[in-house]
C-alpha cells in the first residue's frame, strides 16, 4: 500500500537588489555582494528552518569563485559566511549545496561536480543545485533535496496465548557507501524526486545497520510499537536484493531476533534444538531471528531518495528457512510508502 504527500524544502539566496535583508553581518546588496536569506516552511523532517548551515560553492564558466564556503544561519531568515563574494560581472552562475556542511564536495572544473559518502545511518543528506543564476532584483532559490532515503519499522503480534519477545531489528546487506554526482540542471520543486536517485552510484551492498536494540527484550503485543530506537533511519538509495537459501542466507534482509515463550511457565517455545543454526541470533543463541525480505513490496526493489519506507513487522509464530512458504505467515511485513 502506497501513499504520497508534497515536501517542498528550501532555502533563498537573496540577490542585488530589494530582496535583500537588514542584517548587519551581511554585505548591503548595492555593494553588488552575494547574500543569504531563507523562506520557512513547517515540515516534520529537516527543513530549513532547522538547518543550521550548509555548505556551498559557486562557478562561473570554469572558473571558481566560491569554493566550499560554509553559510550559518544567524537568526529566523539571516545566514552570514565570510569572506564575502561579489557577483562576477556579466557571468551567469551555478550553485553547488550541501547540508550537513561537514559533507566533503568535490568541485571538478572539466567533471562532475561529486560527493564521496559513507552513511552512518543517523544523519540526513540534503543537497541542492541553482543553474546559471544573475544579480536581479528578485530572490533565488536553493531548492534542498533530500539525497537519502529512510527506513522505519514498527512491530507487533496477534498471538495472545504466548509471549512474544523482540530483541533488536536490523537491515543487511544494503548500500553504506555510494557516490553522489550533482546533477547538471537546479532542482526545482515539483521535480521528480526519482531524478535525484538516479545521481547515486553504488557498487556493493554488503553493510548492516541495527534500527532497534532492546537491550534485553521487550513483549510485542497487537498494539504496534516503534521499532527504532538507535537513530539509523537515513539509507543510500539502492537496488534491494532479492533474498535467497543456498546453504547460507543471501540478499537484503530484515533480521527480526525474537523469542516466543510459554507465559505460565516461562521456558522457551521457540527457538528449540530443532530450529537451524540460520535461525539463530548470532550474539545471543537463546533467541531466534527471523530473515525477510527488504525489497517485499518495495516498487522497482529500490530505495528512492526522499521516500520513507514504513515497515510493520507482524510476529506470529516460528521463522523459517526463506525458501519455506511457511516464513509469509509466521513473520511478515506490511509496507508505506511516503515522501518525507
Amino acid at each position: 500500500m502506497m501513499s504520497y504527500f508534497r515536501n517542498a524544502l528550501y532555502a533563498v539566496l537573496a540577490l542585488a537588489g530589494t530582496a535583500c535583508h537588514d542584517a548587519t553581518d551581511e554585505p548591503e546588496c548595492d555593494d553588488g555582494y552575494i547574500s543569504f536569506s531563507s523562506e520557512i516552511e513547517p515540515r516534520d523532517a529537516t527543513t530549513t528552518e532547522n538547518i543550521p548551515s550548509f555548505k556551498v560553492s559557486a562557478m562561473t564558466g570554469h572558473d571558481i569563485i566560491m569554493n566550499g564556503v560554509v553559510v550559518t544561519r544567524t537568526g529566523s531568515n539571516t545566514w552570514s559566511y565570510s569572506p564575502h563574494v561579489k557577483w562576477p560581472e556579466g557571468s551567469a552562475v551555478d550553485f553547488y549545496a550541501v547540508s550537513p556542511p561537514e559533507v566533503k564536495m568535490n568541485i571538478n572544473t572539466s567533471w562532475h561536480h561529486t560527493i564521496n559518502y559513507s552513511s552512518p545511518g543517523t544523519q540526513d543528506l540534503l543537497v541542492s543545485v541553482s543553474m546559471q543564476a544573475r544579480p536581479t532584483s528578485s530572490r533565488l532559490k536553493l531548492n534542498f533535496r533530500h539525497a537519502l532515503a529512510m527506513i522505519k519499522m514498527r512491530a507487533r503480534t496477534s498471538r495472545k496465548d504466548v509471549e512474544i519477545r523482540l530483541r533488536s531489528i536490523a537491515v543487511r546487506n544494503v548500500a553504506g557507501h555510494g557516490d553522489f554526482f550533482f546533477p547538471d540542471v537546479s532542482t526545482l520543486p515539483g521535480k521528480p524526486i526519482g531524478s535525484i536517485t538516479e545521481c547515486w552510484r553504488t557498487y556493493y551492498n554488503g553493510n548492516y545497520y541495527k534500527l532497534f536494540d532492546a537491550e534485553g527484550y521487550v513483549t510485542l503485543s497487537d498494539t504496534p510499537i516503534n521499532a527504532g530506537n538507535t537513530g539509523v533511519e537515513f539509507f543510500i538509495p539502492c537496488i534491494l536484493d532479492d533474498v535467497s537459501y543456498e546453504g547460507y542466507i543471501r540478499g537484503s534482509t530484515i533480521e527480526v531476533a525474537y523469542k516466543i515463550v510459554d507465559p505460565e511457565t516461562g521456558s522457551t517455545i521457540w527457538p528449540d534444538k530443532d530450529t537451524p543454526n540460520q535461525l539463530h541470533d548470532p550474539t545471543d543463541n537463546s533467541y531466534g531471528m527471523a530473515h525477510l525480505p527488504l525489497n517485499s513490496e518495495v516498487p522497482g526493489k529500490r530505495l528512492e531518495s526522499g521516500k520513507s519506507y514504513n515497515y510493520l513487522i507482524n510476529v506470529d509464530n516460528a521463522a523459517s528457512l526463506p525458501q519455506s512458504r511457511a516464513s509469509s505467515t509466521a513473520v511478515n511485513t506490511t509496507l508505506t510508502v511516503t515522501d518525507f
